[in-house]
């Protein structure tokens, strides 16, 4: 009997570590597949709607339900996308117009130093983009966390009930 528990356990055990394990890719999936972006929103709904089939075993009913659900989806997101891009060019628009407004009215010892300052912004700007993207591209691991705050001389945070920082 106690063979059997020990054996159940073990095989527990090794099921639980392998499904931990699952996918050892990092990489954001447009990273993996940069045609995905490129793909129309027909195609990206029959892709969908065969990966569902083969998975659910949907029926032609179900496929030809799911793809039409997919298609207005995949469309509702290009619009979306489309808008964003619009919103964020039109913003360009305006920032850069006020900028010339502002550059009307200074000096040229000002404008040399507004133009510094909007040299730092862009930098700035560019910094922040740079740490967003590293953020996608691999979440990092609790350990990796850790590490990160020690190398900037941080404590670790304490759990509830600890009286002493978590090493």
């Amino acid at each position: 009997m106690k063979k059997i528990a020990i054996i159940a356990m073990a095989l527990i055990a090794g099921s639980t570590v392998m499904a931990q394990q699952g996918s050892t890719t990092t990489t954001p999936r447009l990273e993996r597949q940069p045609e995905i972006q490129t793909r129309s929103a027909e195609d990206r709904a029959k892709m969908r709607t065969e990966r569902m089939t083969q998975n659910l075993n949907l029926t032609e009913e179900q496929q030809e339900r799911v793809y039409n659900i997919a298609l207005e989806q995949a469309k509702m997101k290009d619009a979306q996308r489309e808008q964003r891009s619009e919103r964020r060019e039109a913003m360009r628009e305006q920032r850069d117009e006020t900028d010339a407004r502002i550059r009307e009215i200074l000096t040229a010892e000002q404008q040399e130093r507004f133009d510094a300052m909007q040299k730092q912004r862009t930098e700035r700007m560019e910094q922040r983009q740079e740490r967003r993207g590293d953020m996608r591209q691999k979440p990092a691991t609790r350990g990796e966390h850790m590490e990160q705050r020690r190398s900037r001389g941080e404590q670790a945070p304490q759990r509830r009930g600890d009286s002493a920082p978590v090493r």
